[in-house]
């Protein structure tokens, strides 16, 4: 069987710049920063199980014989790059400003562009590593190391008492652990509460992040290298996360006043 997919990319580029049967409207940014972008319902649906369902007759707005659709959370710049993509099947990461990419990565999580998310994701670990320790501060995504992989979970915990260091442990039946799954569905999100009260978080030293029980979720030395956290059931009730090892992009201490 003969395949042409290269003269197919092309023409579906072409029918993307110079269409004139356009019949969805796509407004993407926020006030600042908006732009909007004409495509064709046939292919993003084809394209993207997410514009599948979002261009359904539930979720659409018509406005003039076509379809209206919003998406202020993505940059102009980041839907141009997942828009050609969509078309074409072709994207060039070489020229693009590290920002745009960590951008594109979630943006494509958000679509549910799997094959785009998988290629941004290895380009990011593969080129872009040392940027990511130095800047990401906005994304939390635990790193399966055996795949090299965002599980795309949320994991946290709470502690009613203090961090301190030292070489103890802390008793309280109030602290937890939480997780929140990929996609955000919070019925899917888990809840571990304390089973050993006594063991319920970990005291050590600076080269440590938070720890909770002697084994539930820990972080040592530098968390964003490979191995550097870890969680296993132990003193809470389940294990929030299926991952025994991860690293995590960065994580957030905040403490709860009370007024």
């Amino acid at each position: 069987m003969s395949e042409f997919f290269t003269s197919l990319s092309k023409d579906f580029s072409v029918l993307l710049d110079h269409s004139d049967d356009y019949n969805v409207i796509i407004r993407v940014g926020d006030e600042k920063n908006e732009k909007t972008f004409q495509a064709h319902s046939v292919i993003l649906r084809a394209r993207s199980p997410y514009f599948k369902r979002a261009l359904s007759n539930d979720w659409a707005r018509k406005e003039d014989g076509s379809t209206v659709f919003t998406k202020p959370n993505v940059s102009p710049a980041v839907f141009e790059i997942i828009l050609k993509y969509i078309y074409s099947g072709t994207i060039d990461l070489n020229n693009q400003d590290p920002s745009h990419i960590l951008e594109l990565l979630i943006a494509s999580d958000e679509l549910l562009l799997q094959e785009l998310f998988n290629h941004v994701q290895d380009y990011l670990l593969h080129n872009k590593s040392e940027w990511m320790k130095k800047n990401v501060v906005r994304v939390h995504r635990t790193i399966n190391p055996r795949e090299g992989s965002y599980s795309g979970e949320l994991v946290g915990g709470y502690n009613p008492i203090e961090w301190t260091t030292g070489d103890s442990r802390i008793t309280t039946q109030n602290s937890f652990l939480f997780s929140f799954p990929k996609q955000g569905n919070i019925a899917d999100a888990k809840l571990s509460r304390v089973s050993r009260p006594g063991y319920a978080i970990r005291v050590k030293d600076k080269s440590h992040g938070p720890c909770f029980g002697d084994k539930d979720l820990w972080m040592k030395q530098n968390f964003n290298a490979y191995d550097s956290c870890s969680s296993d059931k132990d003193d809470y009730q389940e294990r929030v996360t299926t991952l025994s090892k991860f690293w995590v992009l960065e994580y957030e201490v905040f403490q709860v006043v009370k007024k």
